[in-house]
């Protein structure tokens, strides 16, 4: 799998040429992903948002991934 580094030369790489992420995708990759797709910056956004808050004051050392279930 891609890092998020490589993915995202890929992706202005393939914008400079006209090209969409879907045909830059390998086949069969975003069905690797149990909830079979992507996530969104606004889903990443929120798990920032409740760490960063008062309602994750009683969290402590937890390694928190916003992954689709891929690592389930």
């Amino acid at each position: 799998m891609a890092t998020i580094a490589h993915c995202g030369s890929e992706r202005r790489a393939g914008n400079r040429r006209g090209v969409t992420m879907t045909e830059l995708e390998p086949a069969g990759q975003k069905a690797a992903v149990p909830l079979g797709r992507y996530g969104r910056a606004d889903e990443v956004a929120a798990l920032v948002a409740f760490v960063a808050g008062p309602e994750s004051s009683y969290i402590n050392g937890a390694n928190l991934t916003v992954d689709g279930g891929i690592n389930a």
